[in-house]
């Protein structure tokens, strides 16, 4: 007993952080998560903005920026393409690789609820309110997505509140390591992206639960704001964000390995508003310039107005509507560069829809395609 009661004390206690120094010379490992993927859209916005591309999109900046800077870190990616991943492979992944810390990229959602804005970070635990259980419920039903979801997580619902008693049994016995480094994310976001702060809370998620290592899982942002939802589909946003979360990542190695490197000087760019944020980046090839210029692949028409999510839609990536001499159009991509919608057309092409064919907008007017690519040139030239 005394033992047990011994353990626990050096779990909570701060010591018990920079226990983890390690003399070794084995290089940091940390685990990049972007949320959802492949069949799984995660939330979507109201322009069609996708919580899996906004969150791959960021992952992979994340990335970029440890692999500049931190010669000493590997890192690991649970997917970097748009592929479906469950979310027991994604803890798995971590655990198999020994990583020394496991972060979980999302964007957020409230249904019916326009205002909900600001960041939110995750740490492993119980969920100490309705709105952290039901956040933790969204973000756990895409098991359904999978095959075998039923004898892979015991019998598991993650539509049931009841389901999430036994959570309430479960201890990370990372969880100091864990509050460090969501209380260092949360400050440095909301610091540089100068949005809401809605603190570092606990909840159940199933993605943090099966990671034997410090953890968190970030959400960086509501696409169920239209600001919001521009601000994280646009490059300045994306930058912002990711670089803030790579600010917090260098300030927590630096803790636990005990080192005194100083941090990279890296420049944020300022914070868009309503009237700068107009170049919307769905995936993170997309290229950024000065024009509201956009090329679409138009692919589907309706009388009626169908969901973007329609099982009819699945074949195709990035899918939007819009309302256009009496009908409804659905759109797939949103690029700047001709050559890259081409590319998008044979794929939707290949995917069923024959009939499809490139429609220009500017803004979210819609142009013909000579006028929007004289306007490109012109806007290329200057």
């Amino acid at each position: 007993m005394k033992r047990v009661l011994l353990f626990l004390v050096i779990l909570v206690s701060p010591w018990f952080l920079k226990a983890n120094i390690r003399a070794d010379e084995k290089p940091f490992l940390v685990v990049l998560d972007a949320g959802h993927g492949g069949k799984d859209p995660g939330c979507i916005g109201y322009s069609g903005v996708k919580e899996k591309n906004v969150a791959l999109s960021v992952v992979l900046k994340v990335g970029k920026l440890i692999e500049q800077n931190c010669p000493n870190v590997k890192v690991i990616y649970t997917r970097n393409t748009d592929v479906f991943v469950e979310l027991y492979q994604r803890a798995k992944i971590a655990n198999r690789n020994k990583a020394d810390l496991f972060i979980s990229i999302h964007c957020n959602a409230v249904d019916k609820n326009t205002s909900a804005n600001g960041i939110e970070t995750y740490i492993m635990g119980t969920a100490r309110n309705d709105e952290n259980l039901q956040m933790a419920m969204r973000e756990n039903a895409a098991i359904l997505q999978e095959e075998d979801h039923v004898s892979v997580y015991d019998g598991f619902d993650p539509k049931s509140a009841e389901a999430y008693i036994i959570f309430s049994l479960f201890q990370n016995v990372y969880q100091s390591q864990s509050l460090y480094f969501a209380d260092l994310v949360q400050k440095t976001l909301v610091k540089n992206t100068k949005r809401h702060d809605r603190s570092v809370r606990q909840a159940p998620y199933l993605v943090l639960r099966h990671a034997t290592m410090p953890s968190a899982l970030i959400e960086i942002g509501f696409l169920s704001s239209k600001d919001e939802e521009a601000y994280l589909a646009s490059e300045v946003g994306q930058n912002t964000v990711s670089q803030s979360i790579f600010t917090a990542f260098y300030e927590y190695k630096n803790y636990i390995t005990g080192s005194n490197d100083p941090l990279p000087q890296i420049t944020f760019p300022a914070p868009e508003t309503k009237d700068t944020a107009k170049s919307v980046v769905t995936t993170p090839s997309e290229a950024s310039s000065d024009t509201d210029i956009r090329f679409r692949v138009q692919f589907y028409s309706s009388p009626d107005k169908l969901e973007i999510t329609d099982s009819k839609f699945n074949a195709v990536p990035d899918v939007r509507r819009y309302f256009y001499n009496g009908a409804w159009r659905f759109t797939s991509g949103n690029a700047q560069r001709w050559e890259e919608i081409t590319n998008l057309l044979q794929q939707v092409k290949a995917a069923g829809f024959s009939d499809a064919f490139i429609v220009s907008f500017e803004g979210e007017n819609r142009i013909s395609n000579s006028v929007a690519r004289e306007k490109l040139k012109s806007i290329q030239q200057k």
